[in-house]
């Protein structure tokens, strides 16, 4: 149904609701098979800065336009719960590495202080 021609045109509120949480649940799906292969915590700072942190703006995006929409709320429900294992499950991964490591540092990856001195500051100077 999501792909029906009056869900592409937002004829249809569940058909569109439906559509939009299948992208976020695709995308969950997809980190959680990442992660399943390498869960270092080089792959995680990379995997969010360069795919996941997508999921964090869609469902934003998707609780703007739904909430309190009661035809979807069954949805709304089960695209809460696997946005929210997807957080946990994130931070969890995230921090337990970082605290493992015993440092802050990610190789690959420059700290704040240098990242900002070499990226963002020649912007302010132009």
């Amino acid at each position: 149904m999501a792909t029906h021609f009056w869900s592409r045109e937002q004829e249809v509120l569940a058909w569109s609701a439906l559509a939009d949480a299948r992208n976020i649940i695709r995308d969950i799906n997809q980190y959680n098979e990442q992660l399943a292969t390498n869960d270092s915590l080089v792959a995680i700072a990379s995997g969010y800065t360069k795919k996941w942190h997508i999921i964090d703006r869609e469902y934003r995006k998707f609780r703007a336009k739904y909430d309190g929409k009661d035809k979807i709320n069954k949805l709304s429900r089960y695209t809460a719960a696997s946005y929210r294992g997807f957080q946990n499950d994130l931070n969890d991964r995230f921090l337990n590495k970082l605290e493992a490591q015993g440092t802050c540092a990610i190789d690959g990856i420059d700290p704040q202080v240098t990242f900002w001195q070499k990226h963002i500051l020649p912007l302010k100077k132009t």
